[in-house]
């Protein structure tokens, strides 16, 4: 168990793929540094120089205030997040390495092996380029705590933001915990790439699949008017209010069984191996 969970992180973490989601996922921050935070510079010392309030870093990264690029980052998400190693399973079937892997160990060791592989390379894939927007961001902006006088400098404005309090009391930690929702989010979109694998002919079909999953979500969530329900909606930072937690964690409760269930029932039943 342990020398095909080595194999398949290995193989997860040491691919083209992962760098080229990291590479895009990287571009649209740095992209929000050039065209929307850095741009900010200009006017702020004009502005503190009148006694106006400095922004804070914790403002100008992109998941301190929507923007074009936090929008567009977050659309990606389920792509980028299954772009790394989603589509190995299938690439295994085809070139028939997978047959290898079974004289090393039991089928299920290796189904286990690719789901933990899997989902942690798309957690990293969305992961990794916040934290670096994060750091760059923190170099051009003072880490100002928070104040709730200038909340329009901040995604967080409402006062039933999820979090809020722990938003203005310890922003690091609000953001560390937004880093992991993304990070856990981020493993189930590619998870979902991964079960469908079983039902899908080609791979690149696969890698869309949590794209196309997301966005109809979102589109039936406009339709019988429930935000609540919409992934997009309830992953921006200080947009999802109190009453949208239980209604998001039953949702990613049931996406995640459902995702367990015809991933473990599709391994034993396939018989490509």
């Amino acid at each position: 168990m342990k020398n095909i969970l080595k194999i398949e992180l290995s193989r997860g973490f040491r691919n083209r793929d992962f760098l080229l989601s990291i590479a895009i996922g990287l571009g649209i921050c740095i992209a929000h540094i050039v065209f929307e935070s850095a741009p900010e510079l200009v006017w702020q010392k004009p502005s503190v120089d009148k006694g106006g309030i400095p922004l804070s870093l914790f403002g100008q990264w992109i998941g301190g205030m929507t923007s074009t690029f936090s929008y567009i980052f977050l659309s990606l998400m389920p792509l980028l997040a299954a772009i790394p190693y989603a589509g190995s399973l299938k690439r295994d079937i085809k070139t028939g390495y997978i047959k290898n892997l079974y004289t090393r160990g039991k089928k299920q060791d290796y189904l286990f092996a690719k789901f933990i592989s899997v989902f942690l390379t798309g957690g990293c894939a969305i992961v990794i380029p916040l934290i670096i927007n994060f750091c760059i961001t923190a170099t051009l902006f003072p880490a100002i705590m928070p104040d709730p006088i200038a909340k329009g400098q901040t995604g967080v404005v409402d006062s039933q933001s999820v979090g809020i309090e722990l938003f203005y009391a310890f922003p690091l930690l609000y953001i560390a915990t937004y880093l992991l929702v993304y990070f856990f989010i981020s493993g189930i979109f590619a998870s979902i790439a991964l079960s469908s694998t079983y039902f899908i002919k080609y791979e690149y079909v696969v890698l869309i699949i949590p794209f196309v999953f997301v966005q109809l979500i979102s589109f039936l969530s406009r339709f019988i008017n429930v935000y609540d329900i919409n992934i997009q909606y309830w992953l921006e930072t200080g947009t999802a209010k109190n009453s949208t937690v239980p209604i998001a964690l039953a949702e990613v409760g049931v996406i995640l069984l459902a995702v367990l269930v015809i991933y473990v029932v599709g391994g034993k039943k396939s018989e490509t191996y």
